[in-house]
């Protein structure tokens, strides 16, 4: 047997690390994703209070090293830490989830009440002018869908 053999041998039952770390991002893709947008809104709140990752670290009580794994996305957020986030930096984060159920549920009611206003308005008169998106604005400054 040559060594090429013997090494392909060896390595045959083993997966790559890179293999690995995507199946690990699959498995966690949920919570991942919730992270990374608790840690964007925490990033744009230390932004606009001209604050740093060290400065937040204080403030909580926390080791400067474990913020910014936090704030990298990858580490889970504990409650314990997101109460002290969010008292420091005067921001709600734990009231970010909205049921895709109910967003449905508002874009039907908005579509249904401006089916209702459009067939109550008289348009006949009006002078039109097209905007961004395929909606129009009139004279009277109402929006319709283009």
């Amino acid at each position: 047997m040559t060594n090429k053999e013997k090494f392909l041998k060896r390595i045959a039952g083993q997966e790559s690390k890179a293999l690995q770390q995507a199946k690990w991002r699959n498995a966690n893709r949920e919570w991942l994703k919730e992270s990374h947008k608790l840690a964007l809104k925490i990033l744009m709140a230390l932004d606009e209070k001209n604050m740093n990752q060290k400065d937040l670290a204080e403030a909580t009580g926390k080791s400067p090293q474990y913020i910014n794994k936090l704030l990298k996305g990858n580490e889970k957020f504990g409650f314990e830490i997101l109460v002290k986030i969010q008292n420091t930096l005067n921001i709600g984060l734990l009231s970010t989830f909205e049921p895709t159920a109910r967003i449905k549920e508002f874009v039907v009611e908005e579509k249904l009440k401006m089916q209702r206003f459009h067939a109550s308005t008289d348009y006949t008169d009006c002078k039109v002018i097209r905007l961004k998106n395929n909606y129009i604005k009139t004279e009277t400054d109402t929006y319709l869908e283009a």
